[in-house]
């Protein structure tokens, strides 16, 4: 019975296994409202260039990672609303650690985060 379940476990250990680096981690992307002021493009600009500004002062790490997709999770909406995310980076013998920093980018920003 148990060699069953491990068996039917090994296809998911796998796909976690070749998933991308630069894929992002569900649990860390935010659906946004972009700032009131300005175009869908300059909040993408202005939201890597903040996430560098206030993730790099994160102590913990030494490096920065930004993301933005144009639309909501149901690619809905692209001219008002992004998926985001923005963490600081440290690596560990080939294990990157982050921690967050969308929340404050979104709020420094302007910008709204909804639903999640």
């Amino acid at each position: 019975m148990l060699a069953k379940l491990l068996l039917a476990l090994l296809p998911i250990v796998a796909m976690g296994i070749s998933v991308k680096r630069d894929t992002p981690s569900a649990y860390l992307i935010k659906t946004v409202n972009k700032p009131v002021q300005g175009s869908i493009n300059d909040f993408e600009q202005n939201w890597a260039d903040k996430c560098v500004d206030i993730a790099s002062q994160d102590p913990r790490g030494n490096g920065t990672t930004s993301f933005f997709e144009y639309g909501n999770a149901a690619g809905e909406n692209k001219d008002t609303q992004a998926q985001v995310y923005c963490v600081a980076t440290k690596e560990n013998n080939g294990i990157t650690d982050e921690y967050p920093w969308t929340t404050e980018v979104a709020s420094a920003l302007g910008a709204e985060i909804i639903g999640n």
